[in-house]
């Protein structure tokens, strides 16, 4: 399943440029981060915290395509879950850490994701 802005995200975040990452959220979007305790609702706080994780040299994210749901939520609003898989390093060993996510995207806009949640899984 292709699904652009998914493409376009994990690109951003598999090149390490945090502001492409934060070019694809909306001004008001609202992003629950797998690595952060809290939500993060303002532009500085996603940016700080997508610079934050790609400093890591091994940052990237892999996307299990056969996993994503897609749901119609109203005109132009479009709901993606499923499982993906963040890499980092830490003390120089690759790490792997399997998540879930929601994306709230508004496919009507250039910067489209307006709701962004994601968790390790349990």
């Amino acid at each position: 399943m292709s699904i652009p802005i998914l493409e376009r995200w994990s690109n951003a975040v598999n090149n390490h440029t945090p502001q492409e990452v934060l070019s694809l959220y909306s001004d008001d979007a609202v992003l629950i981060a797998t690595f952060s305790p809290n939500p993060l609702n303002t532009t500085e706080d996603i940016k700080g915290y997508f610079e934050n994780f790609l400093s890591n040299p091994g940052a990237g994210v892999q996307f299990e395509f056969d996993s994503i749901n897609k749901q119609e939520a109203g005109e132009n609003l479009t709901i993606l879950c499923g499982l993906y898989t963040f890499l980092k390093e830490d003390d120089g060993n690759k790490v792997e850490v399997p998540a879930r996510f929601t994306y709230v995207v508004d496919e009507s806009s250039e910067s489209q994701i307006i709701h962004h949640h994601s968790s390790q899984l349990p």
